[in-house]
């Protein structure tokens, strides 16, 4: 008679016997994790992936300039050693200052560097009809990327120092400037010839102007240059090199314009 022998199956189980397969539709030893095979998992390049680590290699430089804030120049705000507030900054009045009896200095005076000042009339061309007369400002401009100090060295009239020219062809002549346009020559020269020459010292940060307005006077001066009367006759019609001097305290330089004398 046979007999017929059952094993459990959790008796295989339990000594290394036969595993059963795995099917596709197993799930993992974490239950409610999704395998990464399952059908539905969002893969990473899809919408609603978490975003990943981008490496150096992915990260794309900006263009030139893009996202990058220009920072504008840094305003010199303080002025120099030795130079009053009032004496320092990008638009100064110099008839003004002379007026308040401003920015006077004392001792050895000071030079501006070579080429760091431009000089110029505003306006560049002058017109006047014979025996006229117009207002002029002659403009000096900080060319230089540092702040510049310098001093001017004044007569007792301002203006004086200014001295105008009017040049055609070969001949330049001296125009009247300032007090002398209007007050007794001898008055004028006896006053300018007891003046110290005062310094008047500024500072001027890279771009400043210094301007002084001036009467231009469409005659010929009526003084010499040891201040002694001559003939003052009309300027005659017709285009001038026009000049100014600019009296600085050593070197004097050239403010320059032209100017254009009508009937």
């Amino acid at each position: 008679m046979r007999r017929i022998l059952v094993i459990p199956t959790y008796f295989l189980l339990s000594c290394g016997g036969p595993q059963p397969a795995a099917t596709s539709g197993a799930t993992p030893s974490e239950p409610g994790a999704p395998a990464a095979s399952e059908p539905g998992a969002p893969a990473a390049s899809e919408p609603g992936a978490p975003a990943t680590a981008a490496s150096s290699a992915d990260v794309v430089p900006p263009a030139d300039g893009e996202g990058v804030t220009s920072q504008p120049p840094t305003e010199v705000a303080t002025p120099p050693a030795g130079v009053a507030a009032d004496c320092f900054g990008k638009a100064l009045d110099l008839s003004a200052l002379i007026a308040r009896n401003a920015c006077r200095a004392e001792g050895e005076g000071k030079s501006p560097p070579a080429g760091a000042l431009s000089w110029a009339t505003a306006p560049e061309k002058v017109t006047l009809a014979s025996a006229g007369s117009t207002t002029v400002r002659v403009t000096g401009t900080n060319a230089s990327k540092d702040v510049v100090t310098f001093d001017f060295a004044l007569n007792c009239d301002p203006a004086r120092g200014f001295r105008a020219k009017a040049t055609a062809g070969a001949k330049t002549t001296l125009l009247p400037a300032g007090e002398e346009a209007v007050v007794g020559w001898s008055n004028w020269c006896d006053q300018t010839a007891r003046c110290k020459k005062p310094l008047v010292r500024i500072a001027l940060p890279p771009g400043g102007q210094v301007f002084m307005p001036l009467e231009l006077h469409a005659r010929e001066r009526g003084l010499d240059a040891a201040c002694k009367k001559t003939k003052s006759a009309l300027l005659k019609p017709g285009p001038y090199a026009l000049s100014f001097e600019v009296p600085l305290y050593s070197a004097p330089p050239s403010a320059t314009g032209s100017l254009q004398i009508t009937k």
